[in-house]
């Protein structure tokens, strides 16, 4: 007797070579060897046989490496914060030469304005182009005369400081009282109700006209008698050569 083929329950006991001679073995109908379904034995084979590996997707699709994230604008002015930073940076240099500029322009401008203001100021001895007061004729009576007695000298108000009054004076050449040799000489004096004010400062005009004249007045009491220092008062004139003059006095016992 000829050994039974197995049935569709025992496809699961068969191995793959018995199952592949019942799927694809020569047979009568569908059925294949011994009635065994060949549809039963393929879909076994089917079962048996694992899936295929999927395929790596293309290259285009691969996953980019991850990357850092890029730090944040807080992140980047903390770490700024902790970096100590040189005093002198690019903006206060540009800043400090600006600055250093301006005050240079503005100096050189003040000084010129200075220089502008002098040059445009009246010639001080112009002073003695107008006719003398009467005060001012008083005053010169009382001052310089020649030994003749007559008055030789050009006498005009020039400032007051409290009850002193400041005189210019201008000699001429021959006036007996100052050198002679060197032209008309320019002076200046003070006078207070009790007191005059002489010191040496005259000097020759052609002097006057290119540097003015300047330089302290000592007080002296009417009847010519000296006062102790600690008593004396001085004035510190300067006039010259354009423009008005200046005077300040000083408390008694200091001396300019």
């Amino acid at each position: 007797m000829s050994e039974k083929p197995p049935t569709e329950d025992e496809l699961s006991t068969l191995d793959d070579a018995q199952l592949r001679r019942i799927a694809y073995g020569r047979g009568d109908g569908p059925h294949g060897t011994g009635g065994l379904s060949r549809e039963a034995a393929v879909q076994e084979i089917a079962r048996r046989t694992p899936p295929p590996a999927e395929p790596a997707p293309p290259a285009s699709n691969t996953p980019r490496p991850a990357t850092a994230p890029h730090p944040s604008t807080d992140d980047l002015d903390a770490l700024n914060d902790d970096v100590p930073r040189p005093f002198w940076t690019r903006a206060r240099l540009v800043g400090a030469a600006v600055l250093a500029a301006s005050i240079a322009v503005g100096t050189a401008i003040g000084f010129g304005i200075d220089r502008v203001a002098d040059a445009l100021a009246p010639d001080s001895l112009a002073v003695f182009d107008r006719p003398a007061t009467e005060d001012e004729l008083r005053a010169a009576e009382a001052g310089l005369r020649s030994f003749g007695g007559e008055v030789i000298v050009e006498r005009r108000l020039l400032a007051t400081v409290g009850e002193i009054r400041i005189y210019g004076d201008l000699l001429p050449a021959d006036s007996g009282f100052v050198r002679s040799d060197v032209g008309e000489q320019v002076c200046i004096g003070g006078e207070a109700p009790d007191e005059f004010f002489y010191g040496p400062q005259c000097v020759p005009r052609d002097v006057f006209a290119s540097q003015g004249i300047a330089g302290a007045l000592y007080e002296v009491s009417v009847d010519g008698s000296a006062l102790s220092p600690d008593a004396m008062r001085t004035i510190w004139v300067t006039w010259g050569p354009r423009g008005d003059a200046a005077a300040t006095l000083n408390s008694p016992g200091v001396m300019p």
